[in-house]
């Protein structure tokens, strides 16, 4: 599963219902509901203040939007109307046992989706982490370099940060630096 903020700084993942023509339901996890409708819809809506949202799009293709708080019972409450609608739209009975095998695959693919996203962001962090973490290590290896360079009688140019100009100066040639 790709993981990507979209245009309107959310998160977006289609979910197909294949034996219903592909029905498209559109996921959306969001900061600001009213942004990420108003960006789809050109309209907010009801969207004010509103914990989550279903809505029909033209061709009758749904949209759900959630912020990340949401607990299951909202995420499965607003999974009902994207279900109901779609059983609407292609005109079909709203048979107990179809609803509820359909409700439970919306469900969980939005809770799926949910678990990628924090998934992700959390590597996001630890790579932006790991990156300074690298970034400082890289400094000091540099600052000992040059240290070590100069008590052996050589002289090092100092670059524009101040580290030594060096092939090594940047911390790369030494394993475990992640150049």
């Amino acid at each position: 599963m790709r993981i990507h903020k979209t245009k309107w700084g959310d998160y977006e993942q289609q979910i197909k219902f294949p034996v219903f023509a592909d029905y498209t339901i559109h996921v959306i996890f969001t900061d600001s509901i009213a942004r990420s409708r108003k960006g789809r819809y050109g309209t907010e809506g009801a969207a004010e203040g509103a914990a989550a949202m279903s809505s029909v799009a033209v061709g009758g293709h749904g949209h759900l939007f959630f912020k990340r708080e949401n607990s299951a019972g909202i995420i499965a409450h607003e999974a009902w109307h994207a279900i109901y609608h779609m059983f609407e739209y292609l005109g079909s009975e709203l048979d107990n046992e179809m609803v509820a095998y359909h409700l439970t695959y919306l469900v969980d693919k939005i809770l799926s989706f949910l678990a990628h996203i924090e998934f992700w962001e959390s590597n996001q962090s630890s790579r932006k982490q790991a990156t300074n973490e690298r970034q400082s290590s890289q400094g000091v290896v540099a600052g000992v370099q040059d240290v070590s360079s100069h008590s052996r009688g050589t002289s090092v140019a100092q670059g524009e940060a101040g580290s030594g100009a060096s092939p090594q100066a940047d911390g790369c040639g030494y394993i475990g630096l992640g150049c």
